[in-house]
């Protein structure tokens, strides 16, 4: 935003001086002068294609405060663009609901709470015993439905010994019920980078998030941010007064020991459940759909933030709001995953719970939750939106925060780390 015109002009006539074979999105280069292309290339976008928006005059005659920093190329699920048609995919990030495979996974723990199919969702509030729950579930796990883990079902290796539904039982619940998140989904944005961010809420263009509170999961690849929302139950305001009650339901309980917990509690007993619907023969291979894996985040790198319900000087209202960073990225295994999937994105499908349950090694009886469920439709990461770079003042702040980690560690530390 500070350079000059002149040094705008060197910028685009450098990239249009560059080889086809350089600037192709596509080619995989790692040299030196493909790196300057892709710097280049996001200083274009970042100064040179900035649409001076006048939504707000055409439509309100008051013009949007962000108008003047929202690149042309950039759009979010969080709130509507003008002219903008949505992508197949997006119309399709809340299908997961017609994966049988998935539900019925998910009806095997009896904590789960349930809705008629069809029906709304219940907000995130029902209590035990609760009138809102359908009159044929009322006592009936108390019967013979409930049976702890079955060691030989290999879909719930990775989970410890939790009230689980027996398979009749799940049989008979499969035709009527589905499973009732206590989080809604609120969507899906996808954002192309080469460098995936880390504390997404506080981005500028992101501010729809704390209109109602909401659980951001930012799934960290080596070439997007895969952020997927969800709005929380109505009580998550402060996180210090969340208390837990007798009259809360199984998955309440689950949802506010997990908010309150300290990390190494929480990153053991969270899980993505993932259920391939469609995807090449390679993608398969690593995952075939009769046989979920269950991928647990103590195995994966997660950074949590938490904000807690404010108000601003003007009156208006932040609501709270939970993000959990996935970094899918650092170990070279997951990275090299995440990259044979990268090319094949447009033919892959695949639906996605986010559970709370027991660790495996645990010997307490802990409840567990369904957060929500999510589908990636063969997303074609060419129509995706470019998360614009961050403002010389917020890349200043970020080296504030690192440069006062890098003191607390001190100088043992931070050679540990270096080797």
């Amino acid at each position: 935003q500070s350079t000059s015109e002149a040094e705008n002009a060197a910028v685009i006539d450098f990239v249009g001086k560059l080889p086809p074979s350089t600037i192709d999105p596509h080619t995989a280069h790692d040299d030196d002068n493909h790196k300057l292309f892709r710097h280049t290339l996001r200083r274009v976008t970042a100064i040179q294609r900035v649409s001076y928006l006048n939504r707000g005059v055409a439509d309100h005659g008051v013009k949007s405060p962000l108008a003047p920093l929202i690149p042309e190329s950039f759009w979010t699920c969080l709130h509507d663009t003008a002219g903008r048609e949505k992508l197949p995919w997006e119309h399709s990030v809340a299908r997961c609901i017609e994966n049988d495979a998935l539900h019925m996974q998910l009806l095997t723990f009896s904590d789960f709470r349930l809705r008629r199919k069809g029906s709304v969702w219940s907000g995130g509030s029902m209590t035990a015993n609760s009138k809102e729950t359908p009159t044929e579930m009322r006592g009936m796990d108390a019967e013979n439905g409930v049976s702890s883990v079955d060691q030989n079902d290999q879909s719930a290796q990775p989970f410890g010994e939790v009230r689980m539904r027996n398979k009749s039982k799940v049989e008979t619940l499969a035709g009527d019920f589905e499973i009732d998140p206590l989080c809604r989904l609120r969507g899906m944005d996808v954002f192309q980078t080469d460098c995936p961010e880390e504390e997404v809420y506080r981005h500028r263009l992101l501010t729809g998030m704390r209109k109602v509170p909401t659980l951001v999961i930012n799934i960290m690849v080596p070439w997007a941010n895969i952020l997927v929302y969800f709005q929380l139950p109505d009580w998550v305001k402060r996180f210090d007064d969340i208390e837990e009650s007798s009259k809360d339901s199984e998955d309440t309980k689950a949802l506010k020991r997990f908010l309150t917990a300290e990390d190494e509690y929480r990153n053991p007993r969270l899980f993505i459940i993932p259920s391939l619907v469609d995807a090449p023969l390679p993608i398969r291979m690593m995952a075939p759909a009769k046989k979920e894996i269950t991928i647990s985040c103590r195995s994966v790198p997660v950074k949590w933030y938490f904000q807690n319900e404010t108000t601003g000087s003007d009156g208006s209202m932040r609501a709270a709001l939970v993000e959990a960073d996935l970094d899918l990225v650092t170990a070279k295994s997951v990275r090299k995953v995440a990259s044979m999937v990268r090319p094949q994105t447009a033919r892959i499908t695949i639906d996605c719970a986010l559970v709370i349950s027991k660790p495996k090694d645990s010997e307490n009886d802990e409840p567990s939750a369904c957060l929500g469920m999510w589908r990636m439709e063969k997303v074609d990461l060419n129509g995706c939106a470019v998360l614009p770079p961050k403002t010389e003042s917020e890349m200043v702040q970020e080296a504030t925060v690192i440069m006062s980690t890098l003191q607390e560690e001190g100088p043992e530390e931070i050679a540990v780390a270096a080797g």
